[in-house]
């Protein structure tokens, strides 16, 4: 019979592929078979720290007559011209627009 060589490489590469094979077949088997075992699970649930409570309803009073649907264009992000006013807001839009196209031409590298 004649010795078959295998190289480390060759090595290595078998025991990766079966070692992946073996974790898929672990993870396949402990996964729940159905949505609802996972959602009933205590995995499923949202873990809060043990000084908060759940309630069916709010503990303080509410006026919802006054409750209203949350609207992002009243905030800075895209209501800023709300807290500036018109002619304030279009001058920062030049500024900035200037500054950017200063920027590009200069070849300053961007900032996160």
């Amino acid at each position: 019979m004649a010795k078959s060589k295998v190289s480390r490489r060759e090595f290595l590469r078998l025991a990766g592929v079966g070692g992946a094979g073996l974790a898929g077949a672990v993870v396949l088997a402990r996964s729940p078979k159905r949505l609802e075992d996972l959602v009933n699970s205590p995995a499923g649930k949202w873990q809060r720290p043990w000084w908060v409570r759940s309630a069916d309803r709010p503990t303080t009073g509410v006026d919802w007559d006054r409750v209203q649907r949350y609207d992002e264009r009243n905030t800075m992000r895209r209501g800023h011209q709300k807290y500036v006013g018109k002619e304030e807001y279009d001058r920062l839009a030049k500024v900035d627009a200037k500054n950017k196209q200063r920027k590009l031409l200069d070849n300053v590298p961007a900032t996160p």
